[in-house]
């Protein structure tokens, strides 16, 4: 946003170029490195208190044992009686006619 130039003629209207010495350029790039080795240092913190809380939360969760189920056998007359019911019954989805409205039905 150049807007203080558009009335200037000839040098006047001229923008000066910032240089730095390599002094200068030296302390930025010291800055910088220190910038980056200060985010590297943080993120392997976060890396090893993330790496902690899951040692944490794996050793406080109880050790599960092998729970044998019994099953008891049934009948398989009872179980053909339940098919049997089942399958009389209508399916969820169906809906008998007799419940549909009088505008359906004509």
């Amino acid at each position: 946003k150049l807007y203080y130039l558009r009335e200037k003629i000839g040098k006047k209207a001229r923008v000066r170029e910032l240089r730095q010495t390599p002094a200068q350029l030296a302390v930025a790039r010291a800055e910088s490195e220190a910038n980056q080795a200060a985010i590297d240092a943080a993120a392997a913190e976060a890396e090893a208190e993330a790496e902690a809380a899951v040692d944490a939360a794996v050793e406080a969760e109880p050790d599960v044992e092998d729970v044998a189920v019994e099953v008891e056998p049934v009948a398989e007359s009872e179980v053909e009686a339940e098919v049997e019911a089942a399958a009389d019954e209508p399916a969820p989805d169906e809906t008998p006619e007799t419940d549909a409205p009088a505008a359906e039905k004509a």
